[in-house]
This record gives structure tokens, sequence and C-alpha cells, in this order.
């Protein structure tokens, strides 16, 4: 072999304190050297360097991390868990988060009750550790637990989500996390009395993931088409940014892309213009059918005073031709360049 290696090392029980695993438990390899520096010495890990034809021992359930200080090639080998004696091991180290965990994947078909218990304890001694999350998330959702422990879980786990990882890193979480919470609102929204918990955990996903991706739908600062959501997606958003039309921040929903193909978001009560549309009942026209809607031509803003005119002009038609004309209005309501312009709309009977 050849280069350096540099070693940091906890026994089976890992971190000797809180502070310590928030600080190393999820830090990234490159900012290892820097975090243990600002622990106190007796929490910070062994740390050993490796050179040349050195070889080194690392025992079963040991916590480490490595960094190569220089170009270096090596050769390693690990245990399978068939070669843990997983008894044994948690008998000899009972504040391991590893052993617990893997003792309560052993024990979780012929004793439920403690399986619950020991995935508990094992998150509790690493809450860091969404592996073990998501798979204590897996046993409950298959096991007779109340659903709202179920719930109650998800909750727990995209809490410690928010507190502890990256946008990245939440991602990752959430592309286990979704098929599970599907499966639980699938399971129970058929039974009335439990419908409320699918609700809730779908609600509390649907929340985190879109604080998630808040940033970069239309209408806010990071936004770019590489980004872009799916259009379907994008029409079922309700949320708040500044608005293309009138330029004020507001409650709204993404319309129809521009010249420059980005989707134009636009708040609530642009939403509302476009929908109040003036519509003008004419007796006849040359071209036109029975019930056919026609662009009348002008494009103009439609003020506070022109809205009550609309509203007249409303109640003049046909109940059926003025619903179909409100539905055309909000799914095809033109814009231009300069904002967002109801059309003029003629109604012909």
């Amino acid at each position: 072999r050849e280069g350096r290696k540099r070693w940091w090392l906890y026994p089976p029980d890992g971190p000797t304190t809180a502070e310590a695993y928030d600080a190393l438990a999820l830090c990234p390899v490159a900012d290892l050297d820097s975090k243990v520096e600002s622990l106190p010495f007796q929490d910070r890990p062994l740390e050993v360097i490796q050179l040349e034809g050195q070889g080194l021992f690392v025992p079963a359930l040991w916590w480490h991390a490595t960094l190569d200080l220089e170009p270096t090639l090596g050769i390693g080998s690990q245990y399978s868990m068939g070669e843990v004696d997983i008894h044994v091991s948690l008998e000899e180290h009972p504040g391991s988060g590893f052993a617990l965990y893997h003792m309560a994947c052993e024990v979780h078909k012929s004793d439920e009750a403690r399986a619950m218990k020991l995935f508990e304890e094992a998150l509790r001694r690493e809450p860091c550790n969404f592996y073990y999350a998501t798979n204590q998330l897996l046993f409950y959702l298959n096991t007779a637990c109340h659903p709202r422990t179920t719930m109650n879980l998800f909750d727990d786990i995209l809490a410690q989500a928010s507190k502890s990882l990256s946008r990245m890193q939440k991602m990752l979480v959430l592309r286990f996390l979704v098929p599970i919470a599907c499966n639980f609102a699938e399971w129970h929204a058929v039974h009335t009395r439990l419908a409320k918990y699918s609700t809730a955990v779908v609600k509390s996903l649907w929340d985190y993931t879109f604080a998630l991706v808040a940033d970069v739908l239309p209408g806010k600062q990071d936004y770019c088409l590489s980004r872009r959501l799916p259009d379907w997606v994008l029409a079922e958003l309700i949320y708040p940014a500044p608005c293309w039309n009138c330029g004020v921040e507001k409650l709204g929903k993404v319309g129809r892309s521009g010249i420059d193909k980005l989707p134009r978001f636009i708040c609530e009560t642009c939403w509302h213009i476009s929908r109040r549309s003036k519509i003008v009942r004419s007796k006849s026209t040359p071209s036109s059918t029975p019930g056919q809607l026609l662009f009348a031509g002008k494009r103009d803003n439609c003020t506070r005073g022109a809205g009550d005119a609309v509203d007249a002009a409303i109640s003049s038609v046909p109940r059926a031709a003025s619903a179909f004309a409100s539905a055309f209005g909000r799914a095809a309501c033109p814009r231009t360049h300069v904002g967002l312009l109801p059309l003029s709309w003629e109604i012909v009977d």
C-alpha cells in the first residue's frame, strides 16, 4: 500500500456526550478535523495516522471515519452480520445503538413489545440515524400499533431531519418516507375513524416537502427552468410569492408560461380579476353558433367598477353559458409580457 490515512474511532457506545454526537454524527469527513478540535479533550475520538505499509484492526461495532491525507491505495475488509453474535454484542455493549437496532431486527417477529423498546432505545442513542428510524417506521407500520403511534413517529423523524440535515439530505430522507406515508394513508383512509391519521401524516409530509422546494417555485428568488416541477404539480400549489402582475407578495398560484417559457406566479387578487372578465351578451353574430364563446378582441385592465358591470352582465346570460365562460376564463385567460390582462368575452345565444 502507499499513502497516509487518518482514522477517528469511538468505542461501540459512540460519542461520550450529546454535544459530541451532534457535532460529529453527520459531519462531512473534510470538516471532521476542525470539529474534533472544537470538542473538549475528553469528548474527542481516538485518532490514528496510518502510514505506508501499516495495517489497522478495527473491532466489531466500533465507530470510525477515515480521511486520505494524500493519494492512497489500500486494501480492507469488514465483518458481515452473519459473523457477529448480536446477543453477545448487546451483552458486552448495552449502550451500542448498532447492537440495539440489530437485536430489534432479530426479535421483531417473536417479541414485538421488546423490539419496540429496542428500536426506541437505539434511536435515543443515535437520533440522527435515519436508517434506523425508517426501519422502525416500517416495523410500526406492519404491526398492530395504533396509527397515532406511527403518526407521531413520522412527526419525530421530520422534526429531527429539519433540525439536523441539509436540503439535499432532507430530500434523501423524503425518498424513503414518501412511499411509507402513501402506504400508511391508503391503509387507514378506508376506515372512517382512522382517516384522520392518514390526513395528518400526508399533511405533515406535504408541508415538509413544500418547505424544501418553496425557494425554487415560480415567483421565488431561486426559480429557474432547470429546477422546474411538473406542470400538474405546480397547478395544485397555492403559496405566497411576489405577483408577476401587480408585484405584491400575496397568496396565489402558477399561471401559464410567458414568452420566455417561465411560468408566471399570479396572486389571488389578480386571479379574481381575471375570472371577472367582461362578458358581453350579443343577440346575433354572423359567423357564430348558439353557445359559442368568442374573443371580443380587447385586452384591458379590469377595475373594481368594471367588476360591478361584469356582475350585471353575468346575470343577464343563461346560467349554463355563464358557468362555462367562468370556467373557461379561469383556465385560459391569456397574459402578455406586461402583466395579467383579462379578456373580454362574447357569449352568443
